[in-house]
């Protein structure tokens, strides 16, 4: 996945008109064991990056669950019955869809994330008000 991040978002995030979205770039895997330092929640809250953040969780995710199972990525999708999610996750179903091996997963994980780095442009920026994370990490 981390070829996924600075071969397709980080040449995005680079081209973007407004820099300043995108300070810490979209390559998370050197935040994960803390090489790099983790931004904070109001670098990741806006839409612009939270939007293929997540979709990129979200493949990564899928890739994991395969790796315990022991499952190709077709196999794993026979398994499902169903799937729920919310806005980008449809994009996240699109692709599961469509795999069968882990040959086209690179190449249609790109195009999702491409898909959500320029799908926020339909909405306006926004982030969540730091007392509502506070609020939900206090009840999870």
């Amino acid at each position: 996945m981390r070829t996924v991040t600075t071969d397709v978002l980080l040449p995005l995030t680079k081209e973007e008109v407004d820099p300043t979205l995108y300070t810490f770039g979209p390559d998370v895997a050197p935040w994960l064991p803390g090489a790099a330092k983790r931004p904070e929640i109001s670098y990741l809250a806006p839409i612009p990056v939270f939007f293929p953040l997540i979709g990129l969780t979200q493949l990564v995710q899928y890739l994991a669950v395969c790796h315990v199972a022991n499952l190709i990525l077709g196999q794993l999708r026979d398994c499902l019955a169903g799937a729920t999610g919310h806005s980008q996750s449809i994009v996240f179903a699109i692709v599961v869809a469509t795999l069968s091996t882990f040959s086209n997963f690179a190449e249609d994980s790109s195009k999702a994330l491409i898909w959500l780095f320029y799908g926020w442009q339909s909405f306006p920026i926004t982030a969540l008000e730091p007392g509502m994370v506070q609020d939900s990490r206090r009840r999870g």
